[in-house]
């Protein structure tokens, strides 16, 4: 019991940066919630998650990979952990900040989880890019980050928090796409209009542009015209309405 207690204590008390790069990189990749144990003869972090079964999952790659993270040790500690509900989770790391020069050192930043993915030049010198990954960069990187401005991209548009007219119109499109999964599937129309949407958290007045402009389309402009095959015409049609303040 006293061993598993140290690993509880751990996982509250030790902060991301105190993390090997291996499991660093495992956690920035993670698009779930996580949670992590120690394994003390090795001196190893391991990184777990649940599938979809909610089944406990190792995360371990390179060295770690199929070796200590997978022993049988390893997986009844973390079990018995779950049992007895000592496991402590985390969220995925949110990438919501950035610094730096993307032609040379950029940085993508977790503030909350104090996690700093660094992303190098195509032409930097290899002196340059120890420098970009050395840590006292990367403590500068955590707190000089400025928050990222979201954008929602597809079909060559462009949409920003402080461009409504332009998300509206993004919206009015997505709307009009046929039903028929012909070019876009529902899965995708949903994708995008669920982004256009969260674009605008906590903005009640612009949200309901969005919703409004999406469901004028969908009842008006899709699978009513067969041969529009491009929706050039249901665009102008959108961007008419946009500009004329109805939408």
């Amino acid at each position: 019991m006293k061993n598993y207690l140290m690993v509880y204590v751990f996982l509250t008390a030790t902060p991301a940066i105190a993390f090997s790069d291996v499991t660093e990189n495992e956690i920035m990749s993670l698009d779930k919630p996580y949670t992590i144990t120690h394994l003390d003869n090795f001196d190893v972090d391991c990184v777990w998650t649940r599938d979809e079964q909610g089944r406990l999952q190792s995360e371990a790659t390179g060295p770690d990979g199929p070796g200590v993270c997978w022993d049988v040790k390893s997986v009844d500690q973390v079990v018995r952990l779950d049992k007895e509900k000592k496991l402590v989770w985390h969220n995925q790391p949110k990438f919501e900040y950035e610094y730096g020069n993307k032609n040379k050192c950029y940085y993508r930043v977790d503030k909350k989880g104090g996690f700093v993915d660094v992303e190098l030049g195509d032409s930097i010198t290899e002196a340059e890019a120890d420098e970009c990954k050395n840590e006292n960069s990367k403590e500068k990187a955590l707190s000089l980050a400025t928050r990222i401005e979201k954008e929602v991209r597809f079909g060559g548009y462009i949409a920003t928090k402080n461009n409504i007219l332009g998300s509206v119109s993004l919206a009015c499109y997505t709307g009009s796409i046929d039903s028929n999964d012909k070019w876009v599937s529902k899965e995708e129309r949903t994708k995008r209009y669920n982004a256009l949407l969260s674009l605008y958290e906590n903005d009640n007045l612009n949200m309901k542009r969005i919703r409004e402009a999406f469901t004028f389309s969908r009842n008006n402009l899709s699978d009513r015209y067969p041969l529009d095959t491009r929706g050039q015409y249901r665009v102008r049609i959108c961007d008419q309405m946009v500009l004329k303040g109805k939408l």
